[in-house]
């Protein structure tokens, strides 16, 4: 995980996030951010609740201020359970029907594709560099027919 003096993700709101998201919390006081967390509820007040294993017990509790985006790393990708596959010059991350290949052109951004049973041709959604904008366009998607609900099992 990344130990940053400030957050990543400054102005992250209310609107920016669902219930499902992945996401991290930033504190203050130990300068560093959780583990991944799912976002389990969401109030108009700015509380967020948050957990980390559904048989945990009690969800964790945030201020809107507290939560930040989730960066997509390689790291990242293999703590949800995502396959390393080298091929030729090049490498992607696979998990089912679901690759994702790095960029060329920035650090840190994403290209995710996805391969759609129906059709049955690879679909590109774009450069992402979070995971809940990943999960929130695949959400968005009319073509996606899939579930892509990727499950934290660390690093």
């Amino acid at each position: 995980m990344d130990y940053n003096e400030d957050k990543r993700t400054k102005n992250l709101a209310l609107h920016d996030i669902h219930v499902g998201d992945w996401v991290q919390a930033w504190h203050d006081i130990t300068k560093r951010y959780t583990p991944p967390e799912r976002i389990t509820a969401i109030f108009d007040d700015g509380t967020v609740y948050t957990e980390i294993d559904p048989e945990q017990g009690d969800p964790f509790e945030y201020d809107i201020s507290e939560i930040d985006g989730l960066p997509i790393t390689s790291d990242l990708l293999l703590g949800f359970g995502f396959e390393s596959i080298a091929l030729e010059c090049t490498y992607f991350y696979r998990l089912d029907n679901y690759w994702i290949f790095p960029c060329i052109d920035e650090r840190n951004i994403f290209s995710f594709h996805y391969y759609d049973l129906i059709e049955c041709e690879s679909v590109e959604i774009g450069c992402i560099k979070y995971m809940h904008e990943l999960q929130q366009v695949l959400r968005s998607d009319r073509k996606f027919k899939g579930e892509f609900n990727p499950q934290w099992k660390g690093v």
